[in-house]
């Protein structure tokens, strides 16, 4: 989508043509990457939908080599760059900003390799919720190695942090959602029948001897069960009227069996005279 000349990606999109899916994060995690300068690497974790979560951003230089650093912002309606940091991370008395106050600038090298740097949560940002984006950029002036960590802490809808309840679709804290109908709608009251069909009569799965799975079906001479053996002719056809003959063939004539005097397996065959 494009905003006063300037083209977006939609949420948790990005790239240059808007292909490339930004991850979402649910609970605490570790990722590892490869950021040049001027490069991004985006990464989004939600806190839920009850206020009162917060995070820790721990991002840890691997070697000596390249700068990475860190911003994030609140929603999906655009993507951390460097001109959010002064509106998101304030310094000033008396402002409240979404993360806690730092150096913008080669955090990773003053703090040095292999050791985090952190960009928690404002403790005046109190009533966080829902999705944010991370991203991750390199400065001057090489490729640098880095390890993210996010560490989330989120409330649950009982005010108990990292309780792990939510309210379920029918509004209910740590409920199972039991008052949704097997349709999706709430306080329908339709259920599944035996055979997993919503709202069904537990037919669709019956075989023809009334059990449910059972796999019985009526044979082509209307037998529960049956192997068409009780009406087929020796074809294995319903109600052909196919016959085995004195031989054993099926619509046969008796002759592949009959001796030369015409009796099936008597024997007798022509002699030289």
């Amino acid at each position: 989508a494009c905003d006063a000349g300037e083209c977006k990606c939609e949420a948790l999109w990005s790239g240059p043509q808007c292909t490339d899916g930004i991850e979402l994060y649910t609970q605490s995690a570790t990722v590892t990457g490869t950021v040049w300068p001027y490069g991004w690497h985006y990464f989004a974790f939600d806190l839920g939908p009850d206020p009162g979560g917060s995070f820790d951003l721990a991002l840890t230089r691997v070697g000596y080599v390249g700068d990475p650093d860190l911003f994030v912002v609140q929603g999906t309606g655009g993507l951390p760059s460097l001109k959010d940091w002064s509106k998101l991370c304030q310094c000033d008395p008396g402002l409240h900003g979404l993360c806690g106050c730092r150096e913008m600038t080669c955090d990773s090298c003053e703090v040095g390799a292999n050791k985090a740097s952190h960009l928690p949560s404002s403790s005046e940002a109190q009533q966080l919720s829902g999705v944010f984006v991370v991203g991750v950029t390199g400065f001057c002036c090489e490729a640098a190695q880095y390890t993210l960590t996010l560490t989330l802490h989120k409330m649950g809808c009982d005010q108990v942090m990292d309780s792990g309840r939510q309210t379920d679709a029918c509004g209910v804290c740590g409920g199972d959602g039991s008052c949704m109908g097997c349709d999706g709608v709430r306080d329908s009251g339709k259920e599944y029948d035996e055979c997993g069909v919503c709202e069904g009569n537990s037919d669709s799965c019956q075989g023809c001897d009334g059990v449910l799975n059972s796999g019985l079906v009526v044979d082509g001479c209307g037998v529960c069960g049956g192997g068409n053996a009780s009406c087929a002719g020796c074809d294995g056809v319903p109600y052909s009227g196919a016959q085995e003959d004195d031989c054993g063939v099926c619509l046969g004539d008796g002759s592949a069996c009959a001796g030369c005097d015409g009796v099936a397996n008597s024997g007798l065959v022509a002699d030289a005279c």
